[in-house]
């Protein structure tokens, strides 16, 4: 990092795809995860730290001008991430308790982070109009009815098995929005059923905080999407465009270029590859 904050270490990176707070792109952090996720905090802050023992060494500053810095930097960082996260999920006030439920189903449902809150933007706090699925399964229609066409369109059958395909259908029925279903891990839903009711209640839950903050959907959404991106270079396609790059073809890198230019604009008309 730099003096400004800023990182300057372009070393090994990555962008996250599946939630996981133990995620590090650096090969040789594996074994203490240092630089994980979950820790990029208090990596920031032991950086805070060097600084102010060089300086105080330096007698640029006293030893509680240092300790006071250092507490407000903690207490700002967390001000931040709350106020950051809270916009993720389209709140004017954070929910802690909200957003660590949400954390963990994602992480137990292996969901792909940008897409899963990216999806929570374009979900209607009214469930009424939510997803088309849930109202079809409230009037008993069976496994043949919309809920199969939705998960066609989403992804081929050839590519699931018998037990992920009833657990998206179970997830739509259970009023899981198409969009939102397309950012878990099938696997996962078929593996642990529940997951599928506990995705359901906390839906229920968020849309109830929705309803008590009173934003009306379309500038709430407008907010949200300006707050989870729905573009980000990913590793693999970041690996394509240098392959491409070192035989000869820019045209990766140029496509690349031109979508991250507007990461938080839905750009319908841009291949489903990059997102």
């Amino acid at each position: 990092m730099s003096i400004l904050g800023l990182t300057i270490d372009y070393g090994p990176y990555g962008f996250m795809d599946a939630f996981d707070p133990l995620f590090t792109p650096n090969l040789t952090d594996f074994g203490g995860r240092r630089y994980a996720y979950r820790n990029q905090p208090e990596a920031c802050q032991w950086n805070c730290v060097m600084l102010a023992n060089a300086l105080f060494s330096a007698g640029v500053v006293e030893k509680e001008e240092a300790e006071q810095a250092l507490t407000r930097y903690a207490e700002e960082m967390m001000e931040c991430y709350n106020g950051r996260m809270a916009a993720k999920l389209g709140l004017k006030t954070p929910d802690q308790p909200l957003l660590q439920e949400l954390l963990t189903l994602m992480v137990q449902s292996k969901a792909d982070f940008t897409n899963t809150f990216r999806a929570l933007a374009h979900i209607p706090t009214t469930l009424e109009r939510s997803n088309i699925s849930s109202s079809a399964a409230g009037n008993g229609s069976s496994s043949s009815g919309k809920g199969v066409a939705l998960l066609e369109a989403a992804q081929p059958l050839d590519s699931t098995t018998a037990g992920e395909r009833a657990a998206a259908e179970a997830a739509l029925a259970a009023g899981i929005p198409q969009r939102l279903l397309d950012a878990l891990a099938l696997d996962s839903l078929a593996a642990e059923p529940s997951l599928i009711d506990s995705w359901s209640a906390w839906l229920r839950v968020w849309r109830g905080r929705l309803a008590e903050e009173s934003v009306p959907d379309k500038e709430r959404m407008q907010r949200q999407q300006q707050a989870s991106p729905k573009f980000v270079p990913r590793n693999h396609l970041l690996q394509y465009a240098i392959e491409a790059a070192e035989a000869g073809d820019f045209s990766e890198v140029n496509a690349l270029l031109d979508i991250c230019r507007r990461p938080y604009d839905e750009q319908p008309d841009v291949d489903s590859k990059y997102s």
